[in-house]
């Protein structure tokens, strides 16, 4: 055994040794989250004794870390709009500026009777925007469908975590839902052009989902696809809220031309980049 002290030394020269960035900090997370307490925790007990068994798991993270692994693939964990997820390496990651994707579905859809309404969650993956969703508006019909049964299973997962009732649906975008009509969609697509997918950082490429990332036509593909779709699953005056890359807005605005949608929206993230996409469709349809 050793104190927790010489323990985050340990880690803070095996890390910085091994060029990793804010190695004190990750040193920091990873020992809280293996003693089960908060980062400030560890100065307050620097000479508290860890377990072997303790440090055992330590040195197991430390050296997936120094692989470039994402911290949330190797605590299996990761907080998204104030709950916590499971994920692994079958989902993406949820990113803190797709929160503003679910502040926006939750005040646009708390503008209506939203009571018993049903909100279809595409390309759902962790489970994470939907099920963020539904914590919100108890009252929400939810389904969540993916291509991916891994991912499925992740979500029906995140959702008994998080002690909410989901639909699940396997299949490709909005076939599955052949005789159901949906007032909401909302929808985080692979939006990676294969050039922006080669230049993205080693945590990224080397772990995250290829499936969840990379989309064909530039980038655009699942934006083409359910321009086509979605008339045919959502009611009149039923609205789409989408997650895009920064830089699609102009594209995204030219997909979506047809005098069908109205009201369209390009709204900004917490980082000031054009990031989601609302709009709703005709009512006379």
């Amino acid at each position: 055994m050793q104190t927790i002290s010489l323990t985050l030394q340990f880690a803070y020269d095996f890390l910085k040794k091994n060029n990793v960035l804010d190695f004190k900090k990750v040193s920091e997370m990873l020992l809280s989250f293996i003693l089960k307490c908060k980062r400030y925790d560890l100065f307050l007990n620097l000479n508290k004794n860890i377990t072997s068994k303790e440090f055992n798991k330590y040195l197991l993270y430390l050296n997936e870390k120094i692989l470039d692994k994402p911290i949330a693939y190797i605590i299996n964990e990761v907080e998204f709009y104030n709950s916590v997820f499971y994920v692994d390496e079958n989902v993406l990651i949820p990113r803190v500026e797709t929160e503003g994707l679910v502040d926006l579905a939750i005040k646009k859809i708390k503008e209506t009777s939203y009571k018993d309404k049903v909100l279809i969650d595409l390309c759902s993956g962790s489970g994470a925007i939907g099920i963020s969703i539904k914590k919100t508006l108890k009252d929400l019909k939810i389904y969540q469908a993916d291509i991916s049964l891994e991912a499925l299973e992740i979500a029906k997962k995140n959702a008994q975590l998080n002690n909410v009732e989901i639909i699940f649906k396997e299949g490709d975008l909005l076939l599955p839902f052949e005789n159901i009509k949906a007032d909401f969609i909302i929808c985080n697509p692979p939006y990676i052009s294969k050039k922006e997918y080669d230049n993205l950082d080693k945590s990224v490429k080397n772990f995250e989902p290829k499936l969840a990332l990379l989309a064909k036509d530039d980038g655009f593909d699942f934006y083409k696809r359910l321009e086509k779709m979605i008339p045919q699953y959502l009611k009149p005056c039923g609205k789409v809220f989408f997650e895009i890359g920064y830089m699609q807005k102009n594209e995204v605005f030219n997909i979506f031309s047809n005098k069908k949608w109205k009201n369209k929206e390009i709204i900004k993230d917490y980082y000031s980049n054009d990031r989601f996409f609302f709009l709703e469709l005709d009512s006379t349809l």
